[in-house]
């Protein structure tokens, strides 16, 4: 441990409305056997009284005002630059953390130089019912988590690497943020909300760094959207959902990829639209906010694809139906080192 305690771990809570979360995941913080590690906490706007809440009872923990729900982009991004870690974590307030979940993630993230994200194993609940091991893009463009909604049953249980990280409790190496960062925003602000975590992961893959699941960190995370329960699903998140499917795909996709998926993306789109039309109008509206993004989107697809650093080849093996990942073998006592 000598060696993990020079580096300070950041971990970000951003909150909103989210009060009865607050004690159990703050506590799960505080409790972590890695050190150093600083918490700060943004309140969104809360309506709820949860910036009231941690005055309260955590006065010794930096507290943030937003004005205004900022979104899980804009709300994280803020704090990246003035943070002291040379790890961050953004962590979402409905996840309670093992005590050595930091700790073996920041063991997990030395095991390659390219290593830029880790994640552990995310369950649902206390039934061992998993909410994510990592997340992978099926050849619809669509990303799920590893493993949702099965029962553990010793299936990931090696350190592996995978193609992204869920944006519940991920560790990120700053150097790569600052690698991939786009137009000033680590992760896209015109997003707002929802599949940052697969947008940041697609181009981080690009630009040619890693990410890697380790089974030794366990948390709980108790995830509220869900393919489906799409209809009770608030508006606002499904319409930024559609809006920016599209989005993500404009920035990151290559034509290498783009032939191997055209059919099977073309029709789940077609069967989006139609959806969308007979059963949730209120989503129509994301596709006037996805052409008002559309400049800005394609400027940051330029400088993504300037930055492109690994061929379509080894992209294009991570978009199958089934969940890829790649084993890894760390010599004893050593990193493994890149090839």
């Amino acid at each position: 441990m000598e060696q993990l305690e020079k580096e300070w771990v950041t971990v970000h809570l951003l909150i909103y409305n989210h009060k009865n979360d607050l004690q159990s995941c703050i506590e799960s913080v505080l409790k972590q056997d890695y050190k150093p590690l600083e918490l700060i906490v943004s309140d969104n706007g809360s309506s709820d009284g949860s910036a009231e809440f941690v005055e309260r009872h955590y006065p010794h923990l930096t507290l943030i005002k937003n004005p205004e729900n900022l979104g899980y982009s804009r709300g994280h991004n803020r704090i990246i630059d003035r943070c002291r870690g040379t790890y961050f974590m953004p962590l979402n307030p409905d996840t309670v953390l093992s005590e050595n979940y930091i700790q073996e993630l920041v063991k997990a993230m030395k095991v390659d130089r390219v290593v830029g994200m880790v994640t552990g194993k995310l369950y649902r609940n206390e039934n061992r019912v998993i909410d994510s091991t990592g997340i992978f893009f099926t050849p619809t463009l669509r990303h799920l988590d590893r493993g949702s909604n099965r029962r553990d049953e010793g299936q990931f249980e090696h350190l592996e690497y995978v193609f992204g990280v869920s944006g519940a409790a991920p560790l990120f190496k700053k150097d790569m943020l600052a690698d991939v960062k786009i137009m000033d925003e680590y992760f896209d602000n015109d997003f707002f909300s929802y599949r940052e975590d697969a947008d940041l992961a697609w181009r981080a893959q690009l630009m040619g760094w890693r990410a890697v699941y380790t089974p030794s960190a366990v948390a709980y995370h108790q995830r509220r959207v869900l393919p489906c329960n799409r209809k009770t699903t608030p508006e606002e998140i499904n319409l930024h959902s559609v809006k920016n499917r599209f989005l993500m795909r404009i920035k990151n996709l290559t034509w290498g990829v783009g032939l191997k998926t055209f059919f099977f993306f073309s029709l789940r789109d077609m069967m989006i639209l139609g959806y969308i039309l007979l059963m949730e109008r209120a989503s129509l509206k994301a596709f006037s906010l996805a052409i008002r993004h559309l400049p800005r989107t394609i400027e940051k697809r330029k400088q993504i694809m300037k930055k492109k650093a690994v061929p379509d080849g080894y992209l294009s093996k991570w978009f199958g139906w089934k969940p890829r990942s790649e084993r890894i073998s760390v010599p004893a006592g050593g990193e493994q080192k890149t090839p």
